[in-house]
Order: structure tokens, then sequence, then C-alpha cells
């Protein structure tokens, strides 16, 4: 039973009682109910006020029934109350409904399933992009530890409809599936891109096997983290000047350049333009463009000095924040 259960179970009970006691002094008194109500209040609250009117003999013994199971079912509700307040429970309560609330006024966010050790670093990242993220665990310690970063969490199982649904999946603009089993992550692509077809699904798997099965599930991509980690360690024992190139791109400080996608808008300065007229690493201080993206879909690595952009394309550049910044203002 949840805590707002166990809530409503405690006031009911104590309701309950009130309005059962009213009645009977209704018909053994032929009182109003709103005074018989009033007698029972303060009989099994013990203030010592005055009856509402004398007592037959019937009402003396209904009283004293009154006070021996009013008053214990008084103690009782209020014993539990004290609890959930020293526990906490209440003010949890009060912060879950809050969580809720905005949870259903997300738009375009992002679900990351699972705060493992992968999870919890791609909520770094997302959290760093300064994106809405939702975070979906089971784990009091690790919710709590992404809690104090600010970070918005549900606890549930991610595998389960509802809990997606609560997580605003209807709404979202990508989901990353992170759970330690394969099967978990296959049910989670399943589930999510059975309510959002246009969801993007990133999904963790541990070897070719499980990526057919999770990419038939619905994932748009599939990460194989034991897959890349062998091949970088392998990268970096032969050519360990790659990796540092990798570093100064994955870094977070001023200094790291990033890889973006910058789109090219209608009538900007750049539609029309052909990259080697557009004087792009000029203009920006040295951003540069590693490919693009037409329209229709067609991927061009290193385009070419004499190739235009168009609006509607998407440039793949790489540059230092500041740079990227400039090349977005040219492109839009």
């Amino acid at each position: 039973m949840s805590t707002l259960q166990k809530f409503l179970a405690l006031f009911g009970l104590l309701a309950g009682v009130l309005i059962l006691g009213a009645v009977g002094y209704s018909i053994l008194e032929d009182w109003s109910f709103f005074d018989s109500l009033y007698m029972m209040v303060i009989t099994v609250a013990t203030v010592g006020f005055r009856e509402v009117g004398s007592l037959s003999q019937a009402g003396k013994l209904y009283t004293i029934g009154v006070i021996l199971v009013g008053v214990g079912v008084v103690g009782f509700t209020l014993s539990n109350l004290t609890a959930f307040l020293v526990g906490g429970q209440i003010q949890e309560m009060l912060r879950a409904g809050k969580r809720q609330k905005m949870l259903s006024k997300l738009k375009n966010h992002y679900i990351v399933c699972g705060a493992g050790r992968m999870g919890y670093e791609a909520v770094r990242e997302l959290s760093h992009e300064t994106k809405k993220v939702v975070v979906i665990d089971n784990d009091e310690e690790t919710l709590a530890k992404l809690e104090d970063e600010k970070v918005l969490v549900l606890r549930g199982d991610a595998t389960d409809d509802d809990t997606l649904r609560k997580a605003g999946v209807e709404h979202a603009r990508g989901l990353l599936a992170t759970l330690p089993e394969d099967a978990d992550n296959v049910y989670v692509a399943l589930s999510a891109r059975g309510i959002n077809s246009k969801l993007l699904i990133i999904a963790r798997g541990t070897d070719t096997s499980s990526e057919k099965k999770l990419l038939k599930a619905g994932a748009n991509r599939v990460i194989l983290p034991y897959q890349i980690g062998g091949r970088r360690m392998a990268t970096i024992l032969l050519r360990p000047e790659i990796d540092d190139f990798l570093e100064l791109v994955m870094g977070k400080d001023e200094l790291s350049l990033k890889i973006e996608i910058v789109p090219v808008v209608n009538k900007s300065s750049l539609d029309g333009i052909t990259l080697k007229d557009s004087n792009i690493r000029q203009v920006t201080g040295g951003a540069m463009v590693m490919g693009m993206i037409r329209t229709g879909g067609e991927m061009i690595p290193n385009p070419p000095g004499d190739q235009q952009f168009f609006g509607g394309d998407q440039l793949i550049v790489i540059g230092k924040p500041d740079q990227l910044e400039k090349l977005k203002q040219m492109a839009s």
C-alpha cells in the first residue's frame, strides 16, 4: 500500500467512526445530525465540553462504547500520522505530487531508463548540455543523488508502459535504454516505440546478437560499450595521439572542441553560398565544416569548396563553443 493510500485509509477510518457514531446519537437521542456529530467529536477528543443535551440511559451506555472505541481510533490515527511526519513520508508524498505535476508539463525532453554507471554518465552529459531529462530507476540511493543534482527522477520499472507514460514518453524527443539486462532494454524499446512512433531510441547492448533484437524491437541505434571500449583501448595503444585529440573534443572546459549539427535557415547568409565563399573559418575564428546532411537525408562527408548550402541543409561542424555560436548566427 502506498503512502497516499495509507494516509487516506487512516482518515477514512476516523471519518467512518465519527459518522457512524453521529448516526447512533441521532437515533437514540433524536438529535440533529450536526449536534450528534458535534457530540462525537467532543467525546472522542476528550476535551471535556458539556453534552449537547441530557443523555438517556441508552445514550450513556452508547457514550461509554463511543469513548472506548473512538478514543482508541483517534489515538491510532494520531500515532500513525506522527510516524508519517517523523519518517518524512508525507513530505515525500508532497514531493511526488509536485514531481508528477512537473512531468505532466514536459515536452521534447529526454528519458534515461536505468541510472547505472553508463546511464549516470549519459545524464551528466545531457544535463551539461542543459537538456530536460527524466531518469527512471528503482534504486532509492541513486535517485536521491540525482535529485540532489537537480535532475527530475521517477521511481519505477522502465519496462512498464504506465511508468513510461508517467515520464511523458508520448511527448519526449529521445530515450536511452541503459538497463543492465538486454531483455529489459528490449522491453523498453518495444514499449516506448509502441507509445511514440517518432521517438529516437538509443539502446545499450552487449553483443551483435542483442543488437539485432534491439533494432527489431524499435531502437534506432544500439551502442555496444564493450566493443567500443575494446576498440578505443587498442587505438590508444597503437596511436595515443588520436586519443589526445578525442579528449580535446570530448572535454568540457572553454578550450574544448565540440561537434554539433547546425541547420541552415532559408534566406540566411549561408543559403545558396558555397563552402569556399562562405569564409566560415575566417568569420567564426576557426569552426570547420566536417560534413553536411542534405534535406533529403543524403550525407556528404568532408564537402568540397564548391559545395553549395541551401535552406534545410544541416552542417556537421567542429569548433570551440564561441566559434559554433558565431556559425549558428551565420546560418540563422
